[in-house]
């Protein structure tokens, strides 16, 4: 009897012993696995975000300069449309870019909403404009259904909430060939604080099978007919799924083969009261220097980079200085005193957060509004250039309406629309100003135009003593070409050619 319970308690042992033998295998085995698969995502993180700076800067270039040409008042029509075709596509890539590094982000919970105060009503309304280009094209109907009451004024991340209308809308237009396609927006309840929204999508498509629905919020997954498959990633839905989730809603749908499919979700949004200062002037506008000629120092690497902020800013009057590192950007500081400093945050050497730092721990300098600029669209990048003393953030492709923005608010420039400054032309031209004869001013105007403003500087000395009647006109071109002013010559001389 003894014998065999010694027998059991020491099988018993062994057995322990082997089981614990087991576990440490198997916990050593999860501890590798785990080990390994941190690297993965590691070395994913790397390469997505390596990818996204070395896609998305010559992006930058591409539709930087898309917007600068677009600005010249000589584009002809057939080479305004290709602009528009180039900006175009430069915006669908830059579109598929932002798909994958968002699905990264989402799958490593890294995704943060930035909740801003917006006009809901021109929200919308810039959302159905963009669709109802996409709709006519394919001569499919676009029909919008507000609610009356919709707030004036909402609190959420309005980039995310226009990514998930956009991406519903577009599906819906991509997979109708005929039909229509509807977007609906109605308050569920309205208080003072906060609204409840339901959104819907509506198309007359072709439809989603029962055995596909399941699927369609899977990432990479594409149902339907597969000569449609092309136009996308396949990440839409997926992204959309989740971007509903973090504002609180849940993404259904409904479909029928052959008949269309809606799209659905309710969220919850911060209501806010409207203020005044949150109107801002709408249509084209220019920044008024009023005779300034703020000097911007662009810190950047990349000499094309330098060259979209510069021949974005000298047309307007700015004075650029440029240098390709921190270290330079430093000198240039202390040598030009510069108004801001728009700089890169990638660079070989000192890279853009230390140049902030360097700028912020000088007394002298901590002054010196900073705008930082990445193609990395990764929000810790935005996070740690504030943290070293940026002043404001824009994600490359930079875009000309937001840097210009910033400057007009960070150097405490006014704004004035287009049509006041040809007012002001008018006017000035409605005095007793002797004007040259219209050859001289298309010479000078060619000069300005192909940005030779040397050459034009010294044909206006010659006029003024050749005629010393036109030296109201001269004073008046010289003043300009004095600043460089290239894009008001051009609109003066336009004007005069035109009287």
């Amino acid at each position: 009897m003894i014998t065999s319970l010694r027998d059991a308690y020491e099988q018993l042992r062994q057995h322990q012993e082997h089981l614990e033998e087991m576990v440490a295998k198997r916990t050593e085995e999860l501890f590798i696995a785990k080990n390994d698969a941190e690297i993965a995502n590691q070395a994913k993180s790397t390469f997505l975000t390596t990818m996204s700076h070395e896609l998305r800067t010559p992006l930058n270039s591409i539709l930087g300069y898309a917007q600068i040409v677009q600005r010249d008042p000589y584009t002809t029509r057939q080479q305004a449309a290709g602009l528009r075709t180039i900006e175009a596509s430069g915006k669908h890539l830059l579109a598929l870019i932002n798909d994958v590094l968002d699905l990264s982000k989402i799958e490593a919970s890294a995704v943060e909403l930035y909740p801003t105060k917006f006009h809901f009503p021109a929200f919308l309304r810039d959302v159905g404009e963009i669709v109802q280009v996409r709709a006519e094209s394919k001569g499919i109907e676009f029909a919008v259904s507000f609610s009356d009451d919709l707030p004036e004024y909402v609190h959420t991340d309005e980039r995310r909430l226009r990514q998930i209308l956009l991406n519903l809308l577009g599906n819906a237009v991509k997979f109708t060939e005929r039909g229509k396609v509807g977007l609906k927006v109605e308050t569920q309840y309205l208080q003072a604080s906060a609204c409840h929204l339901q959104f819907e999508v509506t198309d007359t498509g072709i439809g989603i099978s029962p055995d596909e629905i399941g699927k369609i919020f899977d990432p990479f997954i594409q149902v339907g007919h597969q000569q449609l498959h092309a136009a996308g990633t396949g990440l839409g839905l997926a992204i959309s799924h989740n971007l509903v989730g973090l504002l609180g809603g849940d993404l259904r749908v409904e479909s029928s083969p052959g008949e269309g499919s809606r799209f659905w979700f309710e969220v919850t949004l911060a209501g806010v009261e409207y203020e005044p200062e949150d109107e801002k002037p709408t249509g084209q506008r220019t920044l008024l220097l009023n005779g300034r000629h703020p000097k911007i120092l662009i810190v950047d690497d990349h000499p094309e980079n330098r060259a979209v902020f510069r021949d974005l800013l000298v047309p307007l009057g700015f004075s650029i200085l440029e240098a390709e590192s921190g270290s330079i950007g430093l000198t240039q500081i202390n040598e030009n005193h510069p108004a801001a400093v728009i700089t890169d945050l990638v660079m070989p050497g000192m890279d853009g957060f230390d140049f902030i730092r360097a700028i912020k721990r000088e007394s002298a300098l901590n002054n010196i509004p900073i705008i930082a600029t990445s193609a990395s669209i990764y929000a810790d990048d935005h996070k740690q250039s504030l943290q070293a003393g940026a002043d404001a953030f824009l994600p490359k492709p930079v875009d000309a309406n937001n840097l210009l923005e910033l400057l007009g608010e960070l150097l405490e420039i006014p704004w004035r629309s287009i049509a006041d400054v040809e007012l002001e032309i008018k006017t000035a031209t409605s005095n007793a100003l002797e004007l040259p004869a219209q050859e001289v001013i298309a010479d000078l105007l060619n000069l300005a135009t192909i940005g030779d403003i040397e050459t034009l500087r010294e044909k206006l000395i010659n006029l003024q003593n050749e005629n010393d009647r036109v030296k109201s006109f001269v004073k008046q071109i010289q003043e300009l070409a004095q600043g460089f002013q290239q894009e008001k010559i051009i609109q003066v001389l336009t004007l005069y050619q035109k009287k």
